[in-house]
């Protein structure tokens, strides 16, 4: 009887720590949504209305976004629209948001 309750209990323990996987598609509409939501937040935050501090933190999570399509999505098409530098966020090229305007607004 003990054996059987250990057997279970292992098993229910067990069951939490397996690798979850998601389909192709599960991946690829996270991924899109990742990159929409990057984009949302730069072109509808910007100068003037916002504080540099509410400007700084929603860009610094768009990049965020951005990191995590490309480590946590490979081989989806956001990825590789990324790697080829055709998405952009607002009116930016990554590169130049994440070398240039990212830089200029945390000083």
């Amino acid at each position: 009887m003990v054996a059987i309750g250990a057997s279970i209990a292992a098993g229910l323990l067990g069951s939490g720590c397996a690798k979850q996987t998601r389909s192709r598609a599960e991946n690829e509409v996270e991924a899109r949504q990742l990159y929409e939501r990057a984009d949302l937040y730069v072109r509808k935050i910007n100068a003037g209305a916002y504080s540099y501090e509410y400007i700084n933190f929603h860009y610094q999570q768009a990049m965020k976004n951005i990191e995590r399509i490309l480590t946590a999505y490979p081989d989806t098409e956001e990825e590789r629209k990324l790697q080829r530098g055709e998405l952009k966020l607002g009116n930016y090229t990554i590169e130049h948001f994440r070398d240039t305007v990212l830089p200029q607004l945390g000083d």
